[in-house]
Parts: C-alpha cells; sequence; structure tokens
C-alpha cells in the first residue's frame, strides 16, 4: 500500500468504528434494565407497558427478585437504570459501599404486612401470638434477604414470639415474598406474612388474614435508586415517567400508599383508569 493510501485506510477504519460506537450506544440508550422488588412485579409490569405504548422505540426489560438479590447484582457490576427496593436497608448498604450518592436516591412508594392464610383455612387470626397456636408451618421471607421476611422478624420479636417459634422449627423461609403466596396459595402452609398488596391481588385466593399494625416494625418504604452513567435520554424519559399521575394511579390500583410529592407529578385528572389485569403467580 502506498504511503499516500496507508492514512486514508486508517481515517476510514476510525470513522467505522466511530459509527459503530455510535451505533451500538443509540441502541443501548433504547433498551432500558428496570431492577424492582418482586412485590412489584405486577404494579411496575404494567407501568412498564403503558411506558413502552407511549414510547413505542424504547424496550424496558425487567429483573425481578428479592431486594437483597438484586443489590448483591448491583455489588458484582450488574447496573440497572433504575433500580426499586423494598427496603431502605438494601439502599444503605450500596450507600455504605458508595455504589450510589445520596442524591440518587428518591422516596417511592409504602407498603403494610399481613398474615395470609389460605381459602380454605379454619384458623382465624386476631393477633400475632395467634400463630403459636398454629400445627401447620409459617412461610416468610428470608429475613435480611428478602425485605417482608425482615419486617415479619421485626414484627414478631416485638409480639415476643419469634424466637420460640424458630426454636420449634416453625418456619419455612423463601427466597421472595412471591414465593412466600405461593407457599400460601397453594396450601404448603397454614399462614404466611407477605405484604398488604399482595393481599389485595390474592385476595379471592387467601382466607381472611390479620393485618400487622405498622407500630410493630420498621416503616416500609420503597426507594427508587438511579446510578452514575445511567442516565441516557431513554433512562431518563423513564424516571420521569415513573414520577407521573400515570404510575401514581397504577400503584395506589394495586394497593401501595404514594409518597412521591405532588409537585413531582402530572394532576391525576389527567389520566383514566387502567385496567386490572390477572396477577403474575
Amino acid at each position: 500500500m502506498s504511503e499516500f493510501k496507508r492514512p486514508i485506510a486508517l481515517l476510514f477504519v476510525i470513522i467505522l468504528m466511530m459509527c459503530f460506537n455510535s451505533s451500538v450506544s443509540s441502541a443501548e440508550s433504547r433498551e432500558l434494565l428496570i431492577s424492582a422488588a418482586a412485590s412489584l412485579t405486577d404494579a411496575v409490569t404494567e407501568i412498564s407497558e403503558a411506558f413502552m405504548r407511549q414510547n413505542p422505540d424504547i424496550l424496558v426489560r425487567c429483573n425481578f427478585a428479592s431486594s437483597g438479590a438484586l443489590r448483591r447484582q448491583i455489588e458484582m457490576g450488574v447496573l440497572p437504570d433504575l433500580y426499586l427496593s423494598a427496603s431502605m436497608k438494601q439502599v444503605e448498604l450500596l450507600l455504605e459501599k458508595k455504589i450510589v450518592a445520596s442524591e440518587n436516591i428518591r422516596d417511592f412508594v409504602s407498603n403494610t404486612i399481613v398474615v395470609a392464610v389460605p381459602s380454605d383455612s379454619g384458623d382465624k387470626i386476631t393477633d400475632l401470638k395467634d400463630l403459636l397456636k398454629m400445627r401447620g408451618k409459617i412461610a416468610i421471607g428470608t429475613p435480611g434477604v428478602v425485605p417482608a421476611g425482615t419486617y415479619a422478624r421485626e414484627a414478631m420479636e416485638k409480639a415476643g414470639i419469634y424466637k420460640a417459634m424458630e426454636e420449634r422449627g416453625a418456619f419455612v423461609f423463601a427466597d421472595s415474598v412471591r414465593q412466600v403466596v405461593h407457599y400460601v396459595t397453594t396450601g404448603n402452609v397454614s399462614a404466611g406474612i407477605v405484604f398488604g398488596t399482595d393481599q389485595v391481588l390474592f385476595a379471592s385466593k387467601f382466607g381472611k388474614g390479620y393485618s400487622i399494625p405498622d407500630q410493630m416494625h420498621t416503616r416500609i418504604r420503597y426507594a427508587m435508586v438511579t446510578f452514575p452513567g445511567r442516565d441516557s435520554a431513554s433512562a431518563l424519559k423513564f424516571h420521569e415517567f415513573v414520577r407521573n399521575s400515570v404510575t401514581r394511579r397504577i400503584m395506589e390500583k394495586y394497593g401501595f400508599i404514594w409518597n412521591i410529592p405532588a409537585e413531582d407529578g402530572n394532576s391525576l385528572s389527567e389520566v383514566k383508569p387502567m385496567e386490572k389485569k390477572a396477577p403474575h403467580p
């Protein structure tokens, strides 16, 4: 190759690489990854579908698991465009490791916990101490990993029954709150402690449960977390969508308590009610 042609060929390769990188960046910005707590499965799926209807050029992929499992994925380098955690403790662990900064964390929604029983259960629960009388197993999420399980342990410790139940082997520990729901609805356990939103969503498959008073456990706050470098135009558009009235209507339909200030969203009167879908098992 002549001395004249070599620089031209090199320039062509550089331009080609720049075009390729640009196209990859553009493609990546049109595909978003949302990591959300298992208790948000149905609500976030509906939110993502509503967003994609308004933005057909953007694909939203959802990754659902316990908040603790998602936090470990993040620590291993799997950074989503948005992390929706059912536990502030999991978010605090990310803060301690300086994976996120406080300005990247926002309050989202709140929840409650309930003792759920199978639809054909004859057990009547009017107090947490009634769990001591039950002969069968009690399902809870693994404390420290599954937020619903952590809140359940707090409540039972405050009621003075956790240690006694643990010593007699009364618990079945689950990998997520949805697994607890499965154990209860299939009758594999006598009861399970789930979120209040699960009680709403699976009402037809549960018997009469017991709402655990809020003062028995830490306030159940869900957080929205963003990450440095995950701020493409598509991601920012989704972040804005999650704070608006469409999302609020969906979250409240599933029983969540909206915590985002009114000035962060649009008027609720602008949005028509959305049809509720069958819950994800």
